[in-house]
């Protein structure tokens, strides 16, 4: 059976992280969420000293520290963990302190050099998944199935920011989150290495106002025909009723 990749993109807030894991959970698939790798290298900093120590020096060796500690693991609940030295630390990166850096690491051209091929080395051991991040259909996995590209107005995307911190247990202004997402578009769309941009071939959909089900409906109604053209229909008989 030969691979099948979904990959969707967008920045900040655009619910590509929720709608991914899912249209994992539907289809049963294997999640990259490339943002936790970045993450991953922004925690093994902050172990070393912090968060904010920004020097290219360490940024460089915690990237390649990352690229040996980390893999992907399916959990209990059907979703995908980043697991480091053999802990799953994926609800310990979830923090906004950890996500501005991963930001910041993101734009370092050695950085995403090296945890290019963690990336694609997941296809080894799995042959179909959704991957989610902000350069999945354009560098990474460029000859991807199906690619979506997500979006939302800056408002909304920085309310829905707001509550998944809540429901972490992290409180945070709407200013200062509006303030901190603006800053991360600007720093993802202006970096010279893998900018954020839907690929040529992405399809567009505008989440502002739609509620996940919705989303979830309409990517589905993309993948499934592709899928029963290539794949073992079999497999997948039952498994697209919500």
């Amino acid at each position: 059976m030969k691979n099948f990749i979904v990959t969707i993109d967008g920045p900040a807030g655009s619910g590509k992280t929720t709608i991914a894991r899912e249209i994992a959970l539907r289809l049963n698939w294997c999640i990259l969420e490339s943002g936790m790798l970045y993450r991953a290298v922004a925690w093994i900093m902050a172990g070393a000293g912090g968060p904010d120590a920004r020097d290219r020096s360490s940024m460089i060796a915690a990237a390649r520290a990352a690229a040996q500690r980390l893999r992907f693991a399916k959990n209990p609940e059907g979703t995908t963990d980043i697991v480091i030295d053999d802990s799953p630390r994926s609800a310990d990166l979830r923090t906004q302190a950890i996500g501005s850096m991963a930001s910041i690491l993101a734009a370092d051209e050695e950085v995403r050099a090296i945890l290019l091929p963690v990336q694609r080395a997941i296809l080894k051991e799995e042959r179909q998944l959704i991957a989610e991040g902000r350069d999945m259909g354009t560098v990474v996995f460029p000859d991807a199935d199906i690619k979506f590209f997500l979006t939302a107005s800056l408002d909304v995307r920085a309310l829905r920011r707001q509550k998944e911190l809540a429901a972490l247990g992290f409180t945070h202004g709407l200013d200062e989150i509006i303030a901190e997402t603006r800053e991360r578009d600007e720093r993802d769309q202006r970096r010279k290495t893998s900018p954020l941009r839907p690929a040529d071939n992405a399809i567009m959909i505008d989440t502002s106002e739609l509620g996940i089900r919705e989303v979830v409906a309409e990517l589905l109604e993309a993948i499934v025909p592709r899928v029963r053209e290539t794949q073992e229909t079999e497999l997948y008989e039952t498994r697209f009723t919500d």
